[in-house]
């Protein structure tokens, strides 16, 4: 029995000898140039795995003892007789100029579409002739790691199938070695050593343009000598996917355009709970602010209202004062719990000024200081003539910082935030409180007076620099607008504090029917209360409606919320000089998960796990399950983009530093349409 094939016909031996073998012969009967190659055939790797029958074999990477065991014999198990003399004679075959060569899988499961095998399996290059026997076993050894078999499962193939053939050619010192790729677009270039010459660059571009149609998109491995171009290799090439309209804008009105409403991020980076978004629907409906305000595939966005009239200057600070003494009456006046009817109410009653008089008034007042500054040249000062403004942020900082520097300090925790109010940490009312989850100290420990004072300092020394810089006669007028500005910013602290106050209130009230609902054994906690439609909590609350249905609306949203997640609306390329976040190439797709620095030899990330590394091996990359990939290495031809494509992980390579900006248990958003990646804390 011989286990070796000749491959100088012109169309190969038939499935027998693998994607690369395969790939080789179809290159050469197109005529292109490719190297002489003999095939190892499959006979061999099932005589070294005789011992081992069906059964045995292992059906997931983690039976590592089975794959040991196999692994063990095909690195141990001697040859059959008479088979290093044939693999002699086949390589005397190559000439006596073959004294180096390559030795290279042509497995089943790779240089298919579905299943390019980027990396997955070994080839030894540029080896002696007294190693290609070694070299052999290694490569057959290659088809059993826990990788592999990982790799072809996800590809939906049997990782036992066959063929396992070894291909094996005299290596070619060329001068430049890369891929060429052929798409609708036309032909680009990765070329991995050396300098690729214009004119081997036009004979590889012919080439692939003679492809027929059928055989596009496709990549090839080259290689170039004094002759002009080698071809190694030729295989179907998954493109990035093509980039989709978000299909949230889908939830628009016919009349309504998807480029006038604008993802509000700053506040609400994740999708909103069902209660959330009912509450964004009536003070849209009740309340005038100068924009509208919409739920689009979980997503908050908002646009201009042109239709709000002007509002005109008023004293910010006396109206603030006066509305947050008015809210504080109202507070006391709910019942405990309170209901949620007067929950509601009491929040349309103060959004409305809040967000529609004093928030536009404090915008008109911080732009008559920039107008005034860059009247004169000076706009450079503007973000130090507003720091260390006297706020419930500064108080916030003032507060803490004490606690951590004076000796003998017993300020309760609970004492400490009825001075500065609680909050949450986004902008819903499912999202637990601080003085729910008492994460103040985490707070405590970021900020100190020392900075405080150091803003103060630049913030006087700005003061100076202008007033030493303009006119005498236009001090009072500068003077004025920045105390405007000043109390602008402090108002635009302060407004936050309120509105987290006047929501407090609803999630207290809807807890209290969640804890209800829980006891009749309508809920299974009362957090899940949050995921109800606002509609269904008020006639929950009145009575109107029994609560035996509920759970299947919950176990819905919850369903739809973590599809939202996998989608959130792009960013776009420019994100990354707006926000703190790293950038790359992306492999097409967006999602929402938490960073996770990959450990080498873990593979048990959570579900969520955007895994964060230099690089990624390619045969550990099937074994790793992640929503998302960052890597500071790599090209959009590389293997971790290949194995991301085909498997739809929204993937960014090439994120110089990412290993040192995004930090481990950080939510990011990842949208590999734009190549960006950017913490959601940043919002």
């Amino acid at each position: 029995m011989s286990y070796f094939w000749q491959r100088d016909d012109s169309q190969g031996s038939g499935n027998g000898q693998g994607g690369k073998a395969r790939s080789i012969g179809l290159l050469r009967s197109l005529g292109w140039r490719t190297p002489p190659v003999i095939v190892v055939a499959n006979t061999l790797f099932q005589y070294l795995t005789k011992a081992f029958p069906p059964a045995e074999w292992p059906n997931q990477p983690a039976d590592l003892e089975r794959i040991d065991r196999i692994t063990d014999a095909l690195l141990s198990q001697p040859f059959p007789r008479n088979l290093e003399t044939e693999l002699s004679a086949e390589l005397d075959g190559f000439g006596q100029s073959a004294t180096r060569f390559s030795v290279r899988s042509s497995f089943a499961t790779e240089a298919d579409a579905r299943s390019l095998a980027a990396g997955v399996y070994e080839s030894r290059i540029n080896i002696g002739r007294a190693s290609v026997a070694a070299a052999i076993r290694s490569v057959l050894a290659s088809a059993v790691a826990p990788g592999a078999i990982a790799y072809a499962q996800h590809a939906g193939l049997d990782p036992f199938a066959g063929p396992f053939a070894v291909l094996v050619h005299p290596y070619i010192d060329g001068n430049a070695h890369g891929h060429a790729i052929r798409d609708t677009v036309g032909v680009s270039f990765m070329v991995l050593a050396g300098t690729l010459s214009r004119e081997h660059r036009a004979a590889i571009e012919s080439n692939l343009e003679s492809l027929p149609e059928a055989a596009t998109p496709c990549e090839v491995e080259w290689v170039t000598d004094q002759e002009g171009p080698v071809f190694l290799q030729w295989r179907p090439h998954v493109p990035p996917p093509p980039q989709p309209d978000w299909l949230g804008y889908d939830f628009l009105p016919s009349t309504e355009q998807p480029a006038d409403w604008h993802w509000d991020a700053a506040h609400n980076p994740l999708p909103l709970s069902p209660a959330q978004a009912g509450l964004v629907q009536i003070v849209d409906d009740r309340c005038r602010i100068g924009i509208r305000q919409r739920v689009l595939g979980g997503y908050l966005f908002y646009r201009i209202d042109p239709d709000v009239p002007t509002v005109g200057p008023i004293d910010l600070c006396a109206f603030f004062d006066v509305l947050e003494s008015d809210a504080n009456v109202a507070l006391k006046q709910l019942s405990d719990p309170p209901e949620l009817e007067s929950a509601i109410e009491l929040l349309v009653r103060f959004y409305q000024p809040l967000f529609g008089m004093l928030g536009p008034a404090a915008k008109m007042a911080r732009q008559d200081l920039l107008d005034f500054l860059a009247a004169s040249g000076l706009q450079t000062f503007a973000p130090d003539l507003l720091l260390a403004v006297p706020s419930h942020a500064t108080l916030r900082m003032q507060l803490f910082a004490e606690m951590q520097t004076v000796p003998g300090e017993t300020r309760s925790a609970q004492a400490l935030l009825d001075a500065i109010g609680d909050e949450a940490s986004v902008w819903d009312v499912a999202e637990p409180t601080r003085r729910e989850t008492m994460t103040w100290r985490r707070v405590a420990l970021a900020e100190s007076i020392s900075s405080l004072k150091k803003n103060a300092s630049r913030a006087e020394h700005a003061r100076h620099a202008v007033l030493n810089a303009i006119d005498e006669s236009k001090h009072e007028i500068f003077l004025i607008r920045l105390q405007m500005a000043r109390d602008a910013t402090a108002v635009g602290e302060n407004d936050d504090a309120l509105y987290a106050r006047i929501v407090a209130p609803l999630r207290v009230a809807l807890l209290h029917l969640g804890r209800t609902l829980c006891k009749r054994g309508h809920l299974d906690r009362p957090e899940s209360i949050f995921f109800l439609p606002l509609p269904i909590l008020r006639r929950l609350a009145d009575g109107s409606m029994g609560g035996e249905t509920i759970m299947s609306y919950v176990s819905q949203n919850q369903a739809e919320r973590e599809h939202f997640l996998r989608a959130p609306p792009p960013l776009g390329r420019n994100a990354r000089s707006e926000r703190a976040g790293v950038s790359g190439i992306g492999t097409g797709g967006r999602t929402i998960g938490t960073v996770f620095h990959h450990e080498p030899g873990r593979f048990d990330y959570p579900d969520d796990a955007v895994l964060v590394a230099i690089t990624l091996l390619p045969t550990e990359l099937p074994l790793l399950r992640p929503i998302a990939i960052v890597t500071e290495t790599g090209g959009l031809y590389g293997h971790v983009a290949a194995q991301a494509r085909e498997r739809g992980l929204p993937t960014v390579i090439g994120c110089i530093g990412a290993c040192a900006h995004l930090t481990p248990g950080t939510r990011v958003i990842v949208d590999a349409d734009a190549g960006v990646v950017i913490p959601v804390e940043t919002y």
